[in-house]
């Protein structure tokens, strides 16, 4: 239900319709829904289920594109239902007052519906605004922090490199030119892991990710380390 309430069609369509007509569109489109579900179940049992389509029609008009969406739905099929089928067919005319106050409760019902479903339509959209900015942030911070361990390591492989071409030759070098190497597997290794994060939120949602297969990336990359 929250990705349903995520999505927001008058906003993708923007830049080709406006959302005005967006919304008209989709709650047009929901009303045929509803009723060539609800001439099918007529045909099944005639004189059926006359108003209780409009409801989830008008709900889920509501949550793909909004209030003006749910209210077009709920409108039309409220009409339709009233003047084709109850309770005078071809009529908007009552047969007792029972009559009115059943239009009058389905009319209400339905305003309520479509309210609760913009209600949770735009809490939705709140949090997912929220998560967004929180996301970008950390995105942010994260990538600052990456820019800034990269620093260091080229800062120390820097002076390492320095330090063994000043020894010159012997056992100082090797081990220098050792430490220079080791300091560049590491660096590897945290760009390869990096990397994998990276990586992987784009497909994590859609493969399962085993706990065995988890730490795969720092053995490789702390061999490789060890290796060299």
């Amino acid at each position: 239900m929250g990705r349903i309430g995520e999505l927001d069609l008058p906003d993708r369509l923007a830049g080709t319709l406006p959302r005005w007509l967006t919304s008209v569109c989709v709650g047009l489109l929901a009303t045929t829904c509803a009723g060539v579900l609800r001439f099918a179940l007529d045909l099944l049992v005639p004189g059926a289920a006359v108003f209780p389509l409009i409801f989830p029609a008008a709900m889920i008009a509501t949550l793909f594109a909004g209030w003006r969406a749910g209210a077009t739905c709920g409108t039309i099929s409220i009409l339709f239902s009233w003047y084709y089928l109850f309770p005078i067919r071809g009529s908007f005319l009552f047969e007792n007052p029972a009559a009115a106050v059943s239009v009058g409760n389905v009319a209400v019902a339905c305003a309520i519906t479509v309210t609760l479903a913009e209600i949770f339509r735009r809490a939705v959209h709140r949090v997912a605004r929220e998560r967004d900015r929180e996301l970008a942030e950390r995105d942010l911070l994260l990538e600052e922090f990456e820019h800034r361990v990269k620093n260091n390591f080229a800062l120390v492989a820097s002076l390492l490199e320095m330090q063994r071409r000043r020894a010159g030759s012997g056992e100082t070098a090797e081990a220098l030119t050792t430490a220079l190497s080791r300091i560049e597997s590491i660096a590897r290794a945290r760009i390869a892991i990096s990397i994998a994060a990276a990586v992987r939120p784009a497909w994590s949602t859609s493969l399962p990710i085993s706990t065995n297969s988890a730490p795969r990336w720092p053995r490789r990359c702390s061999c490789a380390a060890r290796s060299r």
